[in-house]
């Protein structure tokens, strides 16, 4: 049993607790080596039906996090849906002019390649990520998945395994309102 977590920040353990709990139904034990500070950052999520402005608003936080790394980028990550969408979002994400101003790319990892060149945000299909480890990772789309009727507690493992990718920052994108199973997230979140 995991009894101390090494790789993520007080907030964001907190909430793969909540998950695994609202998913198994038993308490999670577990604690982050981590000490809490205030300055740690909040779970985000934008509720917006149109793409571009969720594409916009994902590069404005990559942006937020290479300006608290000194204007580097650390390893982030984009979890999509499904596999075929990789190309088409990395590539509009990455003609925003926002994030090539500053030389960042965006590049698709097809069948979960790993790797990856500096200041290169990598984009997945979320059923490729298991093993993987990011300093930021953003959900987009999330609610597609709940389009596919994937069973609650596989959809649940899903978001639990992208959100334990993440070290300290998270956030997630959807078109609408979450649907009742999952409606239990957006108090995790802030807007």
């Amino acid at each position: 049993d995991l009894a101390l977590s090494y790789r993520q920040s007080p907030t964001l353990l907190a909430l793969a607790q909540t998950i695994y709990e609202k998913s198994t139904g038993n308490k999670a034990n577990y604690k982050s080596y981590i000490e809490k500070d205030k300055a740690e950052p909040k779970p985000l999520m934008l509720i917006s039906p149109s793409e571009d402005e969720k594409l916009k608003w994902i590069a404005e936080r990559i942006i937020e996090i290479y300006k608290a790394y000194g204007e580097s980028i650390p390893s982030i990550a984009i979890f999509l849906p499904e596999e075929n969408q990789l190309e088409n979002f990395a590539n509009r994400l990455g003609n925003l002019d926002l994030l090539a101003d500053v030389g960042i790319l965006v590049k698709a990892s097809r069948n979960g390649e790993v790797l990856g060149d500096k200041n290169t945000v990598r984009v997945f299909s979320i059923d490729k990520i298991k093993g993987l480890e990011f300093e930021a990772v953003f959900f987009h789309n999330i609610d597609d998945l709940q389009k596919q009727n994937l069973p609650n507690d596989l959809l649940l493992k899903y978001i639990y395994v992208g959100l334990s990718r993440a070290t300290f920052y998270i956030g997630m994108t959807i078109s609408k309102e979450l649907n009742k199973d999952l409606s239990f997230l957006k108090s995790s979140f802030d807007n």
